[in-house]
């Protein structure tokens, strides 16, 4: 594969040597020689005389070569694994920063300490969330996951990935110190529909399974279900939503309705029961082999032109000052 750069801009400063030559040529132009006879004979050497130009050329076209950063790309095999592709869509409006005190639920969140490293007595639904996805992503092994965040908007924190301590690392201690403001699940720019593109995009695993974590304080319109559900249905996309607070788990709702819609469940996380058993169902889908595509990497060689620089710049110095100690 061809030389890339980093930064290619840079290439333009070889231009500079343009400006820099005229001004070493009118400099040239304005001094007298009172030794003609000798700088005669150093013009008769036509290399010797152009010798200071050429290494002054040569230096400032290595210097804008080493500074674009020039890299050698390194494309790794091909890796076929067998697997299952999950996406993690986390609720971080406004609401999941509300408290939550049920002893189950307190239970699974395990001992959360304020600021000051004291326990405290009640736990934030954003806190339980970041539990039961970590609880989650512990029985993921040699799946693949993504972690979304979302409220009005969604941010994308981590892509499908087999790496699972990368997700642990964005949800641990991080998830928890977003706050946005209200929740949309449906909209166009919305976690489910942005869940079916990434899965479109570089989705390979038969099981495909986006993961609500929500309260689940919104609604959906049939309008936004008429166009979301025969998307997740056409990719075999099934959705499971961990309810993290939700007053009357029993109670049917728009994301009940999508969840169940496409074959999942709501998993209450408030019940341990309801999470092994829903875990369950989970992990006995289908995996499937899924190639990876092949990894590039880039290795650096700007410290090759670097070098061949300075000694230009070396060689220059030399030459000018023995042509002027000649002439």
């Amino acid at each position: 594969m061809p030389i890339t750069f980093a930064y290619p801009l840079f290439l333009l400063l070889a231009f500079l040597v343009v400006p820099a030559l005229w001004l070493a040529f009118r400099r040239r132009k304005a001094l007298g020689h009172t030794q003609v006879g000798m700088h005669a004979n150093v013009r008769s050497v036509p290399f010797v005389g152009r010798a200071p130009q050429v290494l002054l050329i040569a230096f400032f076209v290595l210097a804008a070569l080493a500074m674009s950063r020039p890299q050698l790309p390194d494309v790794g095999e091909k890796e076929v694994i067998v697997t299952r592709d999950f996406i993690i869509a986390v609720d971080i409006s406004g609401s999941m920063q509300g408290s939550i005190s049920d002893p189950e639920q307190l239970a699974i969140a395990g001992e959360v300490k304020d600021a000051e490293g004291k326990p405290v007595t009640t736990v934030k639904r954003i806190e339980l969330a970041e539990k039961a996805i970590s609880l989650f992503v512990k029985e993921r092994e040699g799946d693949r996951v993504g972690l979304f965040m979302f409220d009005t908007s969604v941010y994308y924190s981590w892509p499908l990935s087999k790496d699972l301590r990368i997700i642990e690392l964005k949800n641990v201690g991080r998830t928890g110190k977003y706050n946005g403001g209200g929740t949309d699940f449906s909209g166009e720019a919305g976690p489910i529909q942005a869940s079916v593109d990434h899965f479109k995009e570089i989705g390979q695993a038969t099981s495909k399974v986006l993961i609500m974590v929500t309260d689940g304080e919104d609604s959906i319109s049939e309008e936004r279900l008429s166009v979301l559900l025969p998307q997740l249905q056409r990719d075999k996309i099934k959705v499971y939503t961990l309810a993290i607070g939700w007053s009357n788990p029993t109670a049917p709702n728009d994301l009940r309705k999508l969840t169940e819609a496409t074959g999942g469940e709501v998993i209450v996380v408030a019940n341990g029961s309801d999470m092994t058993n829903g875990f369950a169902k989970i992990n006995n889908l289908e995996k499937s082999r899924v190639e990876i595509e092949k990894t590039v990497s880039y290795r650096d060689i700007y410290q090759f032109p670097l070098m061949a620089a300075v000694l230009a710049l070396l060689l220059f110095i030399v030459a000018a000052a023995l042509i002027r100690e000649d002439a």
